[in-house]
């Protein structure tokens, strides 16, 4: 996970031009870009107009996929009783496929080239995160078994997503002097990290101590931010790009709210065309968009954007 600890990174008010200034320039010059290969100095966490990419958005397509691979096999698992199992796993799958988005979307709002190298890792993560979806179903099924936890092909996936956002660090390591340290703790740390969730994966253990592992790896997960800033200089995150990612995926989760209200309503729509409305289908569709809209007014009622400008410390909290 990207480490937001300290502001954005101001820039010199004496003139000078700043890694951040030097790489928004060259970023900036989108019709002149010839793609060539540019150095990951940092972006520049004030300038204006920043928003959601067309890469990041096609980047978030895959997550809607695991998400709704998710959400189904909750579903059928709630179907067949087994509630608490299907929470269980939906609980652990949402965590997985969460931790890879958080991660690459704080590195992206630093240190987003577009070139051609920048562009390529990103494939490669959701080429990680196709794989991390297919792994679903067998942990799912095991999960609901109850005798372990098949995450192999989970693990495989999330390995590929690794080996992209380590390049990516690597990159913004040899590109910024400024930002070397964080860079170069947060592709150790993820890599350390990285080894433990490959140990799970090879190892068979039972239900509740795998369980105990993933609680105390994943808890190391979400300590990287911690472990890797200590006292080196923040990143240039953009507090209003940020925001903006945000809410992109929480379009991408309400967005699973439509598409269950659908299909639940199918249920409850009698006759061989499933046509025939009745009270429950309309109480069902009129329950589940009525609650999805509820929930997009809720959480779009908070400028998030300006309260990460105001209070940026409070960007891990946010994360």
């Amino acid at each position: 996970m990207h480490s937001p600890f300290a502001a954005p990174s101001p820039s010199l008010d004496n003139g000078a031009v700043t890694e951040s200034d030097s790489v928004a320039d060259e970023v900036g010059a989108s019709s002149l870009r010839s793609h060539r290969l540019l150095p990951l100095r940092g972006r520049d966490p004030s300038e204006g107009g920043r928003g959601s990419s067309s890469l990041e958005l096609l980047f978030d397509l895959t997550f809607v996929i695991a998400v709704g691979v998710a959400a189904e096999h909750m579903t059928d698992m709630v179907a067949a009783g087994h509630i608490g199992q299907a929470i269980l796993a939906f609980i652990f799958a949402m965590f997985a496929i969460l931790v890879g988005w958080i991660n690459f979307c704080w590195f992206a709002s630093a240190f987003d080239t577009d070139d051609w190298g920048y562009r390529i890792w990103t494939m490669v993560q959701m080429f990680g995160v196709v794989v991390l979806a297919l792994g679903l179903p067998a942990a799912f099924h095991t999960i609901e078994v109850g005798d372990h936890v098949d995450v192999r092909m989970m693990v495989a996936g999330y390995v590929v997503m690794r080996v992209g956002m380590i390049a990516l660090w690597l990159r913004a390591a040899r590109g910024s002097s400024t930002h070397r340290r964080v860079a170069l703790r947060n592709a150790v740390w993820i890599l350390i990290v990285q080894s433990a969730w490959v140990a799970i994966a090879l190892v068979d253990l039972s239900l509740v101590p795998t369980f105990i592992l993933i609680a105390v790896f994943g808890a190391l997960e979400l300590a990287i931010p911690v472990l890797t800033q200590g006292r080196a200089d923040g990143t240039p995150w953009h507090p209003h790009h940020i925001a903006d990612r945000y809410s992109a995926f929480a379009i991408i989760a309400l967005g699973e709210g439509v598409v269950g209200a659908v299909a639940s309503s199918r249920g409850a729509l009698g006759g061989a065309t499933g046509s025939d409305w009745n009270l429950n289908a309309a109480v069902v569709v009129v329950a589940g968009i009525g609650l999805t809209f509820a929930m997009w007014w809720t959480y779009f009622t908070a400028p998030f954007g300006e309260l990460l400008r105001l209070r940026p410390r409070r960007g891990y909290l946010f994360g």
